[in-house]
Order: C-alpha cells, then structure tokens, then sequence
C-alpha cells in the first residue's frame, strides 16, 4: 500500500497519530546543493516512522502551500519525497488532490516530448526559472505490502504536472536545485 494522504483528513483534524505533529523546517538551496541521498532501507524503516515522516511531511507541504517536498529540503538525505496529484476517478468532475509519499524512487523518459515551465521552490524563495522536463515518464519505487510485512516495487507512468513535480523532487534526492538547473539547461 502507498502511503497517501488527503488534505481533507488535515483540514479534518484526523490525527492518525498520538503525537504533536509539527512541520519541518526548509533548508535554502545552497545548504543543500550536491549532497546526493541516500536509499531507504524499508527493513530498517518501521512503518510507524514512515508514516510519522509522511505526516509531517504532509502537513508541511499544506502549511507553505506546496505541491511537493523532498527529504533533502528539511535535512534528511535520503531517498523520499511527497508530492501532490489528482484523483479524477472518483467524481471526474470535481477532482480531489492527495498527496503520495515515495520511497526510494527513480524514473525514465516515457517519450522524448519535453516542455519549459516555470517552476519555484521552497528551497529557492521568491524566484522562478525556466526548466525543461519530460512530459511523461515512467516512475518506481519501494512501499510496504499492504499487511506491512515486505517490499514491493511499484511502477506507474505519470503524466503532465505530475510528472513534472516528480522529476523536481527527485532532482533534490540527486542534490540538484532549480537555480542548478537551470545554469546546466543553459549553458551552450
């Protein structure tokens, strides 16, 4: 099972904990930059600190509004991070946003078509710059069985923002901002 989150059980005040949960602190960039992570042992990992890490986790990205967090940023260097994705399954119409949390996780080009945005940061204040990413890619990584006992590895193609935020979080797991990037994208 993936641990995922609704924003609504935030705003509901479904603590699922009997601890005061509390947000991380956001380091800048350039306490982070090239400091690569490093995997997460899952057989180390009690799925009550992963779920502890996913709650705050998830309450910081509510509190500064953002739709995505990884370890690095709050200085844990290892390979996890949480972003925000959409669920039109349920009412098509009304799309519900949740929040994923990933553990040891990689990706491949699904296709070559890229595209340039404008993207921000937590890491980064009050800056945006142009990054190309791919526009559909290919996503694994770990999460618990759902009895909590073993690994499985799970892949999915992610497409869109989605997959743009996925690739901005893991470049933070490979110690690479967006300010970093951006010089790497535009130096010719």
């Amino acid at each position: 099972m993936t641990l995922e989150f609704s924003a609504l059980d935030y705003h509901l005040g479904n603590n699922y904990y009997d601890f005061p949960v509390q947000t991380y602190k956001i380091l800048s960039w350039d306490r982070i930059k090239n400091i690569k992570s490093t995997p997460v042992n899952l057989l180390k990992l009690p799925k009550s600190e992963y779920n502890k890490i996913g709650e705050r986790f998830l309450l910081t990205c509510l509190k500064k509004n953002a739709v995505g967090l990884a370890a690095p940023q709050v200085g844990l260097f290892k390979r996890i991070f949480m972003i925000e994705q959409i669920d039109t399954n349920v009412v098509p119409e009304c799309p519900t946003p949740f929040f994923t949390l990933f553990l040891n996780p990689s990706w491949t080009p699904k296709t070559s078509e890229q595209s340039t945005e404008i993207e921000y940061c937590l890491s980064v204040l009050n800056k945006g710059y142009p990054i190309k990413r791919y526009k559909t890619i290919k996503i694994t990584y770990d999460v618990f069985s759902a009895e909590g006992f073993g690994l499985i590895r799970k892949s999915k193609i992610l497409t869109g923002q989605e997959a743009r935020i996925f690739q901005h979080e893991h470049s933070h797991l490979n110690g690479i901002s967006i300010p970093q990037l951006w010089e790497m994208q535009n130096k010719r």
